[in-house]
């Protein structure tokens, strides 16, 4: 699994979306995604620090080592990338 720091940089983050640590569903690739509150099943009030990634769906995201758009299933939600983007705020 990858770390907060080895995740992509709190600057790439977008109001509305939650950083993960999630596992393709083609080749097993555990690494960093950003998904929408919408796309993983949850409502945009909720605590991101409260997030169960067992609770939440998965998403559609690009896997480069499948070369197409697989789905993803939450692993961690990447609460250090949260935080550091709310320091910036």
């Amino acid at each position: 699994m990858s770390t907060d720091l080895e995740s992509e940089p709190a600057q790439e983050h977008s109001e509305g979306r939650i950083p993960f640590d999630a596992i393709c569903t083609g080749c097993q690739q555990i690494d960093v995604r950003w998904a929408r509150f919408e796309e993983v099943g949850l409502e945009a009030s909720v605590d991101l620090e409260a997030i169960e990634p067992a609770a939440c769906t998965s998403f559609k995201h690009v896997c480069y080592e499948c070369g197409s758009a697989t789905w993803w299933n939450p692993v961690r939600v990447l609460t250090g990338v949260i935080r550091s983007g709310q320091e910036e705020a």
